[in-house]
């Protein structure tokens, strides 16, 4: 019941109400639950095994805890529901599978040339974002960022270099793009 932030096509916002209801949408099209079709759409054909729901009260083994940090003090942070917005966020996975489904975008095996292309292509009035994705240095970086409670993730594709790069942290200061950075200045 709330009101558009603004007219389709005359600005951007990103919103993770936004991608939440673009979940649904999805769902409702495929009639599955969308942590269904991310597992066999995405998932199985990456070869990812740990990208689950981040389902908190759900045993986990090897659950990574996250830190909060408040004054200067860093706490473990209590334990936070995120699986609300499972398609803005809200799902748990390690780093080697971040680089795995990163490696799959950057290649053929998930989504064909034309879809990137559709995908990373930069939309009007929206500055350097395309759907999902910032793009930068001409179109030849394309980035993704995310966060939420006790996370901050990224991934950085060099579509020159053919490279990909993923940082994560288990705090809510962490910055993984100083960390995708420096591993790239490493290999340069």
């Amino acid at each position: 019941e709330q009101p558009l932030i603004a007219i389709p096509q005359s600005s951007y916002n990103y919103s993770t109400f936004g991608y939440n209801l673009a979940g649904v949408a999805i769902e409702y099209a495929s009639q599955r639950p969308l942590h269904e079709l991310v597992d066999t759409e995405i998932s199985q054909k990456a070869g990812i095994t740990s990208l689950t729901p981040d389902y908190q009260w759900a045993p986990q083994p090897n659950r990574v805890v996250g830190y909060d940090r408040y004054n200067g003090t860093v706490y473990i942070s209590g334990d936070t529901d995120v699986s609300w917005k499972l398609a803005g966020g809200g799902f748990q996975s390690t780093v080697e599978d971040l680089a795995r489904y990163c490696a799959v975008l950057l290649g053929d095996e998930l989504l064909m040339a034309s879809y990137k292309e559709d995908l990373w292509r930069v939309q009007e009035f929206a500055g350097d974002y395309a759907l999902g994705f910032e793009i930068k240095n001409d179109g030849l970086e394309v980035r993704h960022s995310g966060a939420q409670q006790s996370t901050r993730t990224g991934l950085i594709i060099d579509l020159e270099r053919n490279t990909c790069v993923v940082g994560m942290t288990n705090s809510t200061w962490g910055r993984p793009f100083a960390l995708i950075r420096a591993i790239q200045n490493a290999y340069e």
